[in-house]
């Protein structure tokens, strides 16, 4: 950790910075780090516990499921981190205890709704080996999307570093725990029990969050304040963008389940859960630098926003940069690390890995356009990157498999990247792109 300090202060060189480095930056960076040890050795356990094809299953259920509920919660964790720092700044205890109110009773009822909606369906439609594991999977809807709003809300009040500990140590700390344990210790491990842990797992990741956010903040004795109609406007848009969002990312995925079988489903998932190791960075710093691009915006401090942006890229990639050449190079040790049936994965891993880093290299925009109000124009890039993702998937998915999804996810990411940085210098007036960087 002294390297680390010593590395980023050449990032960091005001106290303000600084402080920031000690406090934020560095436990945000263990944090990351922890997770994606956790995730890797969670995965593992998985791919080699279940095999290829069991895995692959457990994949495509939480595919179908968690875009929904990120449809529901996403929308309003956003909506609490975009609302909250300009809350805090005019000291509105009334108006954040209304937020609270207001979103805890939106989202409870909209989670039973999904529930209920997601089982219907599945009952439905016709049985296929995914039917019972969606319907166990659907239970992980309240408890995730309230998760998803405790901690939003925690980083909306800058608690930034408490705000990850729910979703990144303890959700995915108490599954790799249980889901070991069964698979060393027991003979019972099999896909419906791993669907069901990781129930358990958010479970204990809302109990945490929601925990620390009324330690956190005092609401007794105070009388509510609504501003409903500017939520009800905020959270519309953004709920849609984060449910495309959340499809967009899991779009792969669930055509290739529809197209190919289970096996392909899970070879995917290994060899696009190890390229988007390299978001890991960047999502660091999107972590921290979240509250701090609404509240400059809203100052219309566009030359500290754009020196924060640049900074964010430049040491992002430094890091980036090497990590994506270790795992080209080694990207065939790693694939038969999780079993040898997933070496087919291994060029799609490559390809992927290639397109994570030039993403990485185009900067934040995502956040950015978020923070800023600009999110109809995250909505449009991401269309237009399904759109080509779903015809380049159509066409290469049942020729090539995992490799031609690989090729389609990847189109789809450029051209997403490539239209949000023009919209980024045209909406918000900064460069997103390091080489573009003032």
């Amino acid at each position: 950790m002294q390297f680390l300090d010593k590395f980023l202060e050449k990032f960091f060189k005001s106290e303000g910075d600084r402080k920031k480095l000690i406090s934020t930056v560095i436990p945000s960076f263990a944090i990351q780090s922890t997770a994606l040890l956790l995730g890797l050795a969670t995965n593992f356990i998985l791919a080699r516990g279940l095999g290829a094809s069991k895995y692959g299953v457990f994949t495509f259920a939480f595919s179908v499921v968690f875009p929904l509920v990120n449809l529901v919660s996403f929308g309003l964790g956003v909506l609490m981190v975009r609302e909250m720092p300009h809350i805090i700044t005019k000291n509105s205890p009334s108006l954040l205890k209304g937020i609270h109110q207001w979103s805890v009773k939106l989202a409870i009822p909209m989670c039973i709704i999904l529930v209920l909606l997601i089982a219907t369906v599945v009952y439905f439609l016709p049985h296929t080996n995914y039917t019972v594991p969606i319907l166990i999977a659907s239970a992980v809807i309240p408890f995730y999307g309230l998760m998803n709003y405790y901690t939003a809300s925690l980083k909306g009040m800058h608690k930034i570093v408490l705000s990850q500990i729910s979703d990144n140590l303890i959700r995915p700390g108490v599954f790799l725990i249980i889901i070991a344990w069964l698979y060393f210790f027991t003979g019972n491990f099999g896909v419906y029990s791993a669907i069901f842990v990781n129930v358990i797992a958010f479970a204990a990741g809302l109990l945490y969050a929601s925990v620390m956010f009324y330690k956190s903040v005092e609401l007794k004795g105070i009388e509510p304040e609504y501003d409903k109609k500017k939520w009800w406007k905020g959270l519309g848009s953004l709920s849609l963008l984060n449910g495309i969002l959340s499809l967009d990312a899991r779009l792969d995925l669930l055509i290739l389940g529809f197209i190919k079988t289970s096996t392909q489903v899970g070879i995917f998932n290994i060899s696009h859960k190890i390229a988007l190791t390299l978001y890991f960075f960047l999502a660091v710093m999107n972590t921290i630098i979240g509250p701090s691009i609404s509240r400059m915006n809203s100052l219309n401090d566009k030359e500290g926003l754009q020196r924060m942006v640049t900074k964010t890229i430049k040491w992002v990639m430094i890091f980036s940069f090497p990590a994506a050449i270790l795992i080209i190079a080694f990207s065939k040790w790693i694939m038969l690390y999780f079993g040898p049936e997933f070496i087919e994965g291994q060029l799609a891993l490559i390809i992927m890995t290639a397109t994570q880093l030039f993403s990485i290299s185009c900067g934040p925009v995502g956040i950015i356009s978020m923070m800023t109000g600009h999110e109809k124009y995250n909505t449009i890039a991401t269309l237009m990157s399904m759109g080509i993702t779903i015809i380049l998937n159509i066409l290469l998915t049942p020729a090539m498999g995992v490799t031609g999804s690989a090729i389609a996810a990847s189109a789809g990411i450029i051209i997403w990247n490539i239209y949000m940085i023009i919209m980024v210098r045209k909406k918000v007036g900064i460069y997103s792109w390091i080489y573009s960087s003032k």
